[in-house]
């Protein structure tokens, strides 16, 4: 009676010993598991703010330097219609394109009264007399009154297409570079969501884990209980 008591404390202790074994194994693998979810969450929430606050940034410094290159691109445009509007309605022949973007400038292109000192000094340096070389420009200068009466008429039309076209280059532009910075703006918000939720999936998983290795362990500790009993 005695020897078979003591063959049965042998078998429970043995098996007592080997739930603690492999509820030490166990336990090890699923902190192992855990700590990993935890962690790739944790790394992962890094990078979606990282995205959400660089991203921005960079998209926001973008945009500024769009928007200044599609107001360059406004101003050439402008300053290319008021050039060809003072050739056309003045008929000056003999003026480079060259020589012109040296004299209408983006500092000058809408100003009245620098414009007219382009046109007067047009004037005395190309129309001599015989030896004019600008074409029907020269005829605004047989008279006193005619090139004065000439620029107050001709030259705020050519400003004010000039502005205009300004105006529409530049709103196009700026509508291309609102289009565009909003899609970054929108992949940046996608990888942002996306990152999330994939950090909510590794929490759910590791909050799942972790409620399932107490509830083995509470099992376990029940079960040991019973087997000392």
């Amino acid at each position: 009676m005695k020897g078979k008591r003591q063959k049965r404390k042998e078998e429970r202790d043995k098996n007592i010993q080997e739930i603690i074994e492999k509820d030490r194994m166990d336990k090890s693998l699923a902190e192992k598991v855990e700590k990993g979810c935890l962690k790739c969450g944790c790394g992962l929430g890094g990078v979606a703010a990282s995205i959400g606050i660089f991203g921005t940034i960079a998209v926001n410094e973008w945009t500024k330097a769009a928007t200044a290159t599609a107001t360059q691109k406004g101003i050439e445009a402008g300053i290319n219609v008021v050039i060809d509007t003072l050739k056309n309605l003045f008929h000056i022949d003999g003026v480079t394109d060259l020589k012109w973007k040296t004299l209408i400038t983006a500092q000058n292109y809408t100003d009245k009264s620098l414009v007219d000192g382009v046109i007067r000094e047009l004037a005395r340096t190309l129309c001599r007399g015989s030896e004019d070389t600008a074409g029907g420009f020269c005829l605004f200068t047989d008279k006193a009154n005619t090139l004065t009466q000439a620029i107050n008429g001709h030259v705020p039309k050519a400003i004010s297409k000039g502005t205009a076209e300004f105006v529409t280059v530049t709103e196009a532009e700026i509508g291309n570079v609102t289009t565009t910075g909003g899609a970054y703006f929108t992949g940046i918000i996608v990888s942002v969501v996306v990152i999330v939720v994939i950090v909510l999936v590794m929490i759910i998983i590791y909050l799942v884990l972790r409620n399932r290795r107490k509830t083995k362990m509470t099992k376990k500790l029940q079960y040991m209980k019973l087997l000392k009993e």
